[in-house]
């Protein structure tokens, strides 16, 4: 009768991860392109507000130029202006891959290498360095690497960074992909009971329990 139960949990177990998984293949393209939407909004914040501190005008002029290039379709010209940042300043230069990496005539597999560039650069705040990982988590979920994407998120996951919450739904949806659905439990009902946790994301978390029967 053990051994009975033990298949029937099995079985429901698979049913469980099946849904999950139909949900997000039916929905992923919606939810990441909405929060890269939002992510990529506060980029402007966060880092304009570093850089204003430095109050650097001469290499302003030059971003901002950039940006009115790109704004009149002139996206090979405005990646030649945001490459001549690659040997300048840093906090300029941080600014310009982020913006080079969405440029219309950015392949995806350029945007993740500007990622992972920016991650795994010690010299750049962490602030930005996590940023970057959670871009690439959100947008690299089905194709990149996991155990890569792992490597970098856990950090996150484990201290005080304003991306905490997005490193833990990541590190909940690579288990998905994995085919780990306790592990995925697990972290989404941390995530869904964490008060202290964004709304949007605890309530992202619930849906993605409601689709494998935890909430039950």
């Amino acid at each position: 009768m053990s051994e009975m139960n033990e298949l029937i949990e099995e079985i429901k177990e698979d049913v469980r991860l099946d849904q999950l998984i139909n949900f997000w293949k039916k929905y992923s393209n919606f939810i990441i392109w909405g929060l890269l939407a939002i992510i990529l909004a506060t980029i402007a914040y966060v880092v304009w507000g570093h850089l204003n501190h430095q109050k650097n005008q001469k290499y302003a002029a030059v971003y901002e130029e950039a940006l009115r290039t790109n704004d009149k379709g002139e996206s090979d010209k405005a990646k030649e202006i945001l490459n001549s940042f690659q040997n300048d300043h840093d906090g300029y230069k941080v600014l310009a891959s982020f913006k080079k990496s969405h440029l219309h005539n950015t392949t995806q597999e350029e945007r993740f290498k500007i990622y992972l560039e920016i991650a795994e650069n010690k010299k750049i705040e962490a602030k930005f360095r996590e940023l970057s990982v959670i871009l690439l988590g959100y947008e690299g979920l089905e194709t990149q690497d996991p155990e890569i994407l792992v490597k970098h998120l856990e950090p996150i996951t484990k201290g005080e960074s304003a991306w905490r919450d997005s490193a833990l739904e990541l590190m909940g949806l690579i288990a998905i992909r994995q085919n780990n659905l306790k592990k995925a439990i697990a972290l989404l009902k941390n995530l869904h009971e964490d008060k202290h946790a964004l709304a949007s994301i605890r309530s992202r978390a619930m849906v993605y329990l409601e689709q494998t029967g935890a909430l039950n």
